[in-house]
C-alpha cells in the first residue's frame, strides 16, 4: 500500500479520535439516570469539526493539519465563549440585589436580621432564584439559620456572599453587635456594585483580545491558502512523513497562542471562605 492511502487513513482516525476525547469529556444523551449529558450545540459542534477535518485532509493530504482544524472547530465556542462570562456578571448583579434588598428590609423595618434574611429570600427571583428557594426550604425543614446559611453561600459560590453570610451569623450567633448590619451590608453591595464595573472594564478589554484572536485565526487560513494557491512548492516539504512530523511545531505554537490568549480573558475569582459555625450559635 502506498504512503498517501495510509496518511489519509490516520488522518482520518486521528479526527475521529479527536471526537471520541470530546465525547469522553461531553457523553451523549442516555435514556435513563442523571448523567451528563452533551447539548444540541456540542453535537453540531463535533460533527461540524469532523465534517471541516475531513475535507482539510481531502485538499491537503496533510493529517496533522486536518487533526489540528478538527481540533480547532470542536475547541471554538470555548476559545470565544461570552455566555459563561454573562452568566458570572448576572449573579454578582444578583448579589448586590440581594444584599441590597437585605439592607432596605434591615433599615426599614424593626424585624430581626434572621427574620430579614428570610423575607428577601421568599421574594427573591432572578439567577439566585433557585439558592434562595433551597435557603427558604432548609428553614421550613428546620435546619438551624447558621447552617441554612452555610448552604445558601455553597450554592451562589461567591466570596461576597460568604462574606454576607459570615456578618449575619456572628450577629445571628451574638459574636457581633446588630446594629453595624446595616454598614456591614451597605459596604458588601457596594462592593459587589464595584467588582460589576470592575466587569465591565475587564469585558472590554476581553473584546480586544477576542477580536485578536480571530484576526490570528483569519490571517493564518488567508497565509496558508495563499502559500498553498501562489506558491504551492514551498509547501511540498509538508507533504512528507518528516514534513508532518515539523507541521506540529507550527501547529503547536499557534495553539498556544489561541489557549494563552483565551486565558488573557478570564476572570480571577477570589479564594472563597467560610466562617466555622461555633457550636453554641442557635437559630
Amino acid at each position: 500500500m502506498s504512503a498517501l492511502p495510509i496518511a489519509l487513513l490516520a488522518g482520518l482516525l486521528a479526527c475521529l479520535g479527536v471526537g471520541a476525547v470530546y465525547l469522553a469529556f461531553n457523553p451523549l444523551p442516555m435514556s435513563s439516570g442523571p448523567k451528563r449529558s452533551m447539548s444540541a450545540s456540542g453535537q453540531r459542534d463535533l460533527l461540524t469539526a469532523v465534517v471541516v477535518g475531513g475535507v482539510v485532509l481531502f485538499l491537503t493530504r496533510w493529517p496533522t493539519a486536518a487533526v489540528a482544524v478538527t481540533a480547532f472547530v470542536v475547541s471554538w465556542r470555548w476559545l470565544f465563549a461570552t455566555s459563561e462570562t454573562k452568566v458570572e456578571r448576572a449573579k454578582v448583579e444578583a448579589i448586590a440585589q440581594w444584599l441590597e434588598d437585605l439592607r432596605d428590609v434591615v433599615r426599614r423595618s424593626s424585624v430581626a436580621i434572621e427574620k430579614a434574611v428570610e423575607l428577601v429570600a421568599d421574594d427573591f427571583t432572578g439567577v439566585l432564584a433557585e439558592p434562595m428557594n433551597r435557603f427558604a426550604l432548609r428553614r421550613r425543614q428546620g435546619v438551624r439559620l447558621p447552617e441554612a446559611l452555610a448552604g445558601l453561600a455553597d450554592d451562589i459560590a461567591h466570596p461576597t456572599a460568604d462574606a454576607a453570610v459570615a456578618a449575619i451569623v456572628l450577629v445571628v450567633g451574638g459574636a457581633a453587635g446588630g446594629g453595624r448590619i446595616y454598614d456591614t451590608l451597605d459596604e458588601l453591595s457596594a462592593a459587589a456594585r464595584d467588582e460589576m464595573r470592575a466587569r465591565d472594564e475587564i469585558d472590554r478589554t476581553r473584546r480586544i483580545f477576542q477580536r485578536a484572536m480571530r484576526r490570528l485565526v483569519s490571517l493564518t487560513i488567508l497565509f496558508v491558502g495563499g502559500l498553498a494557491i501562489f506558491a504551492s512548492d514551498l509547501l511540498s516539504p509538508y507533504r512528507t512523513v518528516p514534513g508532518q512530523i515539523w507541521l506540529l511545531i507550527p501547529c503547536g505554537m499557534w495553539a498556544t497562542c489561541l489557549v494563552w490568549l483565551r486565558r488573557l480573558t478570564r476572570y480571577d475569582l477570589g479564594a472563597r471562605y467560610r466562617l466555622r459555625l461555633p457550636e453554641d450559635v442557635t437559630s
